[in-house]
């Protein structure tokens, strides 16, 4: 047994009248008017299950339902997952403390509504010593290589929150939180389900993902362009124009196209194109894909500003309190105008509309992608006998339904809820021009635009990709203008994305790139699948193993302000090929040999193939040698002429040099190789005797 189960807690009210029932054992308890049912089934994992029986024409109106665990020792650290796509998510270890915003802030937090895009409109932070909560699922770290995941999976009747007491001299203690407040039940459901698992992080999040609430048919990794972080709300239509033109020309492999915030009139009036797009929507969605690419749309489907005509002829649609008040989902004075209010999911009328919305969208526009932002909205309060979570689920079900063929791309939306409704998912905040918001950071506003918070989420979420949905990281930016990142920044938030990310997007205008810019772009083609073997953070510093076909790779990343020291690892007869910010020639460490990483800075690196002629590297690529799928060598009759022959991904914009282990019988002055007909240059790469490619024949 991983979890020892040690009592569970239901309250509701029927017919006005408040009870509150405990129990203590699996299988049926009696509560007032009906019964709960806990089920513990054992496979390979532990599988818990609470159904709840009402009586025959009783009707339950839920507050909450909770359960508590003793939890296995010892335990290092726990991870918490925030509530939606942009809350900070991070591991805490024994003793910290979650720390709610700032008091000092109120005037700001008021004005802004900032709670209301996070969890404290329904979770009370108590700051106390060693406790957290946690959004869907959370793991207890135990060493660096065993964990228990707990982890739910269904989100269907309410969010599922695990709350953690991790302090020192204790035993763990856990609290599954079913937030099911409202939640109206007059027949049997099964009001939560979740599984618990020990192993390896690999091992926990394999199974997570064959139980998990993803479905099949989930898009692939892809790549493309956004224009919302250089043009933000100022996008054009001849804006779009121009950078279409610019991906074209150079035949750059991405997938999508995607017009961001700014096309619209008015948020919430999304059948009203603005003036700057004279030629409407269809026609852009037509030229991108003249130009081999997806057009992708941005929508925010379920909220309103307040000046929108939504507002203003159907405020009977916006989502009320009990007293008549419109609920605020958030304030935007910069680009939007003013305060915004969700819309009322659950009437006729706005399905209505929102179903014409998307049939323009998909079959009158063209449209083969739309990210679809601030969804949470959707699910501020509870109503209509139904839980915030609910309400949730149901909206991304609806979403789903509406958007057909469409791939989706879900952000600003409770994890749980958009498993298995999209293709792709925000893991993170917002990237910023800059490397942090101090004022926000000191605050403690966790849904913050921030670069190195957005990172630490694709870190902290990295599991999460392939197992609920593809991650999306948000974007990389490596322009040197209308930025204070500096390269060693941008160059992180290149490998980060890339690395723990299954959609990569960029908004740079690639037109203003220098050469040395544009290859560096042009490096993290192709897109492969990476395999995570482990990954690690100490000290601030992440060292993640991964594979990428049978390469293997070592990633060190400095998230910290201050310089951090990395031995490499022994490898026998072997250097580390590494990509960075250079590009003339090779760099290599040696095994064994010392490292120094600059603030924020990261180092990507090919553990080489030892056998003759292995491959060293190949330049110009942010996974060296990711672009080689095979490479053999025949040997001519003279016994001193060799041809090697290579299978290139196709999919390979720029050029590079491939670098290949030269044996020793073949190191005397008279050998010659050749790959396909091109004669080699010898080489040194690390003090190792090797042979030079130039790639471009080959492409």
């Amino acid at each position: 047994m991983v979890l020892e189960f040690l009592k569970g807690v239901i309250s509701y009210d029927i017919d006005g009248i408040y009870y509150q029932k405990s129990f203590t054992s699996l299988g049926d308890s009696p509560i007032p008017h009906g019964t709960i049912h806990l089920v513990r089934s054992v496979s390979s994992f532990e599988l818990y299950s609470v159904v709840l029986i009402p009586d025959k024409h009783t009707r339950f109106t839920l507050h909450a339902c909770t359960l508590r665990f003793q939890a296995p020792v010892p335990v290092s650290s726990v991870f918490s997952n925030g509530f939606q796509s942009w809350t900070v998510s991070q591991e805490y270890e024994s003793g910290e403390r979650e720390r709610p915003l700032s008091r000092a802030a109120a005037p700001w937090v008021n004005t802004y509504h900032l709670k209301t895009y996070g969890d404290q409109h329904f979770y009370t932070y108590r700051g106390e010593p060693g406790l957290s909560h946690s959004h869907t699922y959370t793991y207890l770290r135990h060493d660096q290589d065993q964990m228990t995941l707990i982890a739910s999976l269904s989100e269907r009747w309410g969010y599922t929150i695990f709350e953690t007491s991790l302090v020192q001299g204790a035993p763990p203690a856990v609290q599954l939180m079913k937030e099911c407040e409202a939640l109206v039940v007059s027949e049997s459901i099964e009001l939560c389900c979740f599984m618990v698992e020990r192993g390896s992080e690999q091992q926990v999040f394999s199974s997570w993902a064959k139980h998990s609430m993803r479905t099949a048919g989930c898009a692939e990794p892809a790549s493309g362009w956004t224009s919302w972080y250089t043009h933000y709300d100022r996008i054009t239509e001849s804006i779009v124009r121009k950078n279409l033109k610019a991906f074209s020309e150079k035949k750059i492999p991405i997938d999508y196209f995607q017009i961001d915030d700014g096309w619209q009139q008015a948020v919430g009036d999304w059948l009203e194109v603005r003036a700057t797009f004279p030629g409407g929507m269809k026609a852009l969605a037509d030229e991108i894909r003249t130009a081999g690419y997806t057009p992708g749309l941005w929508l925010a489907p379920f909220v309103a500003v307040e000046h929108s005509a939504i507002c203003e002829e159907h405020a009977d649609w916006i989502v009320r309190d009990t007293e008549g008040r419109p609920v605020p989902a958030g304030y935007d004075p910069k680009n939007w105008g003013g305060t915004f209010y969700a819309l009322d999911i659950d009437l006729p009328e706005v399905q209505k509309y929102l179903r014409r919305v998307f049939t323009t969208v998909r079959d009158l526009w063209g449209y083969g992608l739309v990210k679809l932002d601030f969804l949470y909205a959707a699910a501020l309060i509870p109503r209509h006998g139904k839980s915030r979570g609910q309400i949730m689920y149901e909206g991304m079900e609806l979403l789903r339904e509406l958007c057909g063929p469409m791939k989706i791309i879900g952000c600003g939306v409770p994890l749980g809820s958009a498993a298995g409704k999209v293709d792709y998912c925000r893991i993170g905040g917002d990237i910023s021009p800059g490397w942090e918001d101090r004022r926000l950071s000191l605050i403690r506003y966790r849904e913050r635009v921030s670069t190195v918070d957005s990172l630490k989420n694709t870190i902290g979420r990295r599991q999460l990709d392939r197992t609920l949905f593809l991650n999306d990281p948000d974007v990389i930016m490596l322009r040197s203008e209308q930025t204070s990142m500096s390269i060693e920044q941008r160059y992180t938030l290149l490998l980060v994305n890339n690395l723990f990310g299954s959609l990569i997007f960029t908004s740079d205008d690639i037109d203003s790139y220098d050469e040395q810019t544009l290859s560096r772009y042009l490096s993290l083609f192709p897109l492969r699948t990476k395999h995570i073997r482990s990954s690690v953070t100490e000290d601030g510093v992440t060292i993640t193993r991964f594979s990428i076909g049978e390469r293997a790779y070592l990633a060190v990343i400095n998230l910290t302000s201050k310089r951090r020291t990395w031995v490499s690892p022994e490898v026998p007869g072997a250097v580390l090929f590494v990509s960075g910010l250079q590009g003339e020639r090779p760099l290599t460490v040696s095994s064994g040999e010392s490292v120094i990483l600059p603030p924020h800075a990261s180092r990507c690196m090919l553990i080489p193939d030892t056998a003759d002629w292995g491959v060293l590297g190949t330049s110009d690529r942010l996974f060296p040698s990711s672009e080689i799928h095979c490479l053999y060598a025949v040997q001519e009759s003279d016994g001193v002429t060799v041809n090697l022959y290579g299978e290139l991904e196709s999919r390979v914009p720029g050029l590079g040099s491939l670098y290949v282990r030269l044996p020793r019988a073949y190191q005397h002055d008279q050998a010659e190789v050749f790959l396909h007909g091109s004669r080699a240059e010898r080489c040194l790469v690390g003090g190792i005797e090797a042979v030079r490619f130039d790639l471009e024949h080959l492409l």
